[in-house]
């Protein structure tokens, strides 16, 4: 599993590697200069262990294994982080991440959503229902907006699958559809017709509320992570200062009042397309010193 037992890159000048867990901790050599896009330290040993591996969340032998081996997993993430000249984080919330765990600062560069593909669409007819699109891991918590729908009884559609796809499925009322992970195509059409997207678990950065964003559609995502980031709330749409239930049926119930241009929304995705993007000498200017 992991790359510093048998990825050698001493013999390269340049080494770029993109890491949520271990691609960071490749062997450079003493004159190799390596540059990291960190997405995440590893979420699941720090911040959000309980998450993956709390009770509940994953069979007693994994808990307890994680429980034991936990110390040592973080002891190796940060001495691993030691190979890596200069980070790139992307989001200020994984920035201000990398300084907490690995004592390292980094230049943010947001990953690009495409927002020539993704853009409103006249065309489609405005569906009755909400949608959320997303792996299904328990970080993620779609088990919050699986029991919100439960109890508001609108339609729900959750496109995605995972490790959690069963327990969501068995808690899930009628109102809530269930797709697999659909063609670009199709999920366009769902993102186009949907009444709002729902997002209800922190992450790093979060593309799909900003793939909404530009299609048009408004966002109810929790008020932490990325999302603090690309969404503004009562603006491009509603952020919930809970992770509850409750929280987000209001928000639900409050998007029914809620006012909102889908151009402008297209507008406000704009800030993290391909064109946004910092030129690449710029980028390795701010990034190596």
């Amino acid at each position: 599993m992991y790359y510093q037992f048998f990825l050698d890159l001493r013999e390269y000048d340049l080494i770029l590697s993109s890491s949520h867990c271990v691609a960071k901790s490749v062997k450079p050599g003493p004159k190799s200069l390596h540059i990291c896009y960190c997405h995440t330290p590893m979420r699941y040993i720090w911040d959000q262990f309980d998450q993956y591996f709390g009770k509940g969340r994953s069979s007693w032998l994994t808990e307890t294994t994680m429980k034991f081996i936990r110390s040592w997993l973080q002891r190796w993430d940060v001495k691993t982080s030691r190979r890596v000249n200069n980070f790139i984080a992307n989001s200020r919330h994984v920035q201000k991440r990398i300084k907490k765990y690995y004592g390292k600062e980094a230049t943010v560069i947001h990953p690009p959503v495409d927002t020539e593909l993704f853009t409103p669409a006249s065309t489609e007819k405005k569906g009755d229902y909400f949608l959320t699109l997303s792996a299904f891991a328990p970080y993620k918590r779609l088990d919050l907006a699986v029991e919100a729908f439960n109890q508001l009884g609108i339609p729900f559609f959750v496109i995605g699958e995972g490790q959690d796809e069963k327990r969501l499925k068995e808690m899930a009322k009628p109102n809530i559809h269930f797709e697999d992970w659909l063609d670009i195509s199709q999920i366009r059409s769902h993102f186009a017709r949907c009444r709002g997207f729902v997002f209800c678990g922190e992450e790093d950065f979060g593309i799909a509320p900003v793939e909404a964003l530009a299609c048009g559609r408004p966002v109810i995502a929790l008020s932490a992570g990325g999302a603090r980031e690309t969404v503004e709330d009562g603006v491009t749409g509603l952020l919930v200062k809970d992770d509850t239930v409750d929280g987000f049926t209001d928000a639900v119930n409050d998007m029914a009042s809620f006012k909102y241009d889908p151009v402008t929304l297209h507008q406000a995705a704009t800030r993290f397309s391909t064109a946004a993007l910092p030129p690449t000498r710029d980028t390795f200017r701010s990034s190596v010193h």
